[in-house]
């Protein structure tokens, strides 16, 4: 059975001993128990399967000023709150190529947590405010063999917990959020600079271009990439990265249980500094899989009746047990299951034949040429899905011309 982080939150929430509450740090305890009520009681919870993400990861955005209007659209209201998760490398696999304003691309894959949310506040109007939310339950990560090291540690002197205990320990422990808000704020219309533009504003030293510009190229020195980037890749790293954080709040909000978790992180030998960069690394990049996984959400049905994205509900458990000693005795909260329709992609071509998603080559700009299915945001306004066509015409035949 999947383990989801909201059945984990729950999990924490109605698991964890008195014991360990009295043992592990309160402004940890605090901190996370606060987040995973906030994110049950308030948020409407969405987990999105593969197919899901590879709709999300079809989406179109070719320069920053379409990102801006993608997110003004999927931020228009009304007032909401979601819990967005996935499964860690599925989802890094489905939008990793999307998100053009990461300086440091994923490489590792155990550093991939097991599942990945964010917590996402909309206000409507082009503003919001998110916190990512993951952990790190795979069996070789470190998290998980501390948490495991610590129940043996406790089974050696005489503690005894129950399964559901020893879940919820485990649980909070592999659990990391982010410990602060961004906030999300756009004007009506986007006003970026063109890639060029950005690389004359840097040569110029102009503004923070030559600063967003030294970062990118900077990695040059370290092995991060995983492929070989030339000049024009760190200039396109660049100017996505400047573009992206003009889209946000340079500071970030916090909550009195944030500050106390801030606190203790530095009370455990971690510098201010190093916090810092490890808050804007956890969102750098967060701002396209907030755009690509609620256009997901926004597409319409079409009128072939023929739904593109199913969201199944998870009946929830309504028997509760009065002293719960089992993962199974807990009550579960209704979970909607999004998935795509994969029957979606298919199209039919010349002779009634059918086929499916791939890529063919064309002879020529107006060859006729296969065009994957995508989502991209129509001149309505509103999140529109293609399905996978031919498109051009066929070259024109050849002609003998008779000389006589």
């Amino acid at each position: 059975m999947k383990s989801y982080l909201a059945d984990i939150h729950r999990t924490i929430i109605e698991g964890l001993s008195p014991a360990d509450h009295r043992a592990l740090p309160s402004a940890v305890v605090n901190f996370k128990m606060g987040l995973s009520e906030s994110v049950l009681r308030d948020a409407e919870l969405y987990t999105f399967d593969r197919s899901a993400l590879e709709m999300a990861g079809s989406l179109k955005i070719g320069d920053p000023a379409e990102l801006h209007r993608v997110l003004r659209s999927v931020l228009a209201g009304p007032r909401r709150t979601l819990f967005l998760e996935a499964d860690g490398l599925e989802r890094a696999e489905a939008l990793t190529h999307l998100r053009n304003t990461v300086i440091k691309e994923l490489s590792n894959r155990e550093a991939i947590p097991s599942r990945v949310g964010i917590l996402l506040e909309i206000m409507g109007d082009g503003t919001a405010r998110y916190r990512p939310i993951w952990n790190h339950s795979g069996p070789r990560s470190d998290l998980r063999k501390q948490a495991q090291s610590k129940l043996r540690e406790g089974k050696r002197n005489g503690v005894k917990r129950t399964p559901l205990q020893e879940q919820a320990f485990r649980g909070i422990v592999c659990l990391n959020a982010n410990a602060g808000w961004k906030t999300i704020a756009l004007p009506s219309k986007p006003n970026y600079p063109t890639m060029s533009e950005f690389s004359d504003m840097a040569q110029r030293g102009e503004g923070e271009a030559d600063r967003y510009l030294q970062g990118a190229l900077a990695q040059k020195q370290q092995e991060t990439f995983s492929r070989p980037l030339s000049d024009d890749d760190f200039l396109k790293i660049a100017w996505w990265s400047h573009c992206s954080h003009k889209m946000e709040q340079p500071t970030f909000e916090f909550e009195e249980a944030d500050q106390f978790y801030i606190d203790e992180l530095k009370n455990s030998g971690m510098p201010h500094a190093q916090i810092a960069r490890d808050m804007q690394r956890n969102c750098d990049g967060e701002l396209t899989n907030i755009a690509a996984m609620l256009s997901v959400l926004a597409i319409e049905s079409k009128a072939d009746n023929n739904p593109v994205v199913f969201t199944d509900e998870r009946p929830a458990q309504v028997q509760r047990v009065r002293s719960p000693r089992h993962v199974k005795h807990i009550r579960k909260d209704r979970l909607r299951v999004v998935s795509h329709n994969v029957s979606g992609i298919e199209t039919r071509c010349r002779g009634g034949a059918r086929i499916r998603q791939e890529q063919r080559k064309s002879s020529g700009p107006r060859a006729v040429h296969f065009v994957n299915a995508h989502m991209f945001l129509a001149r309505s306004g509103q999140m529109t899905w293609h399905r996978a066509h031919w498109r051009g015409s066929e070259p024109p035949a050849p002609v003998l011309n008779r000389v006589r």
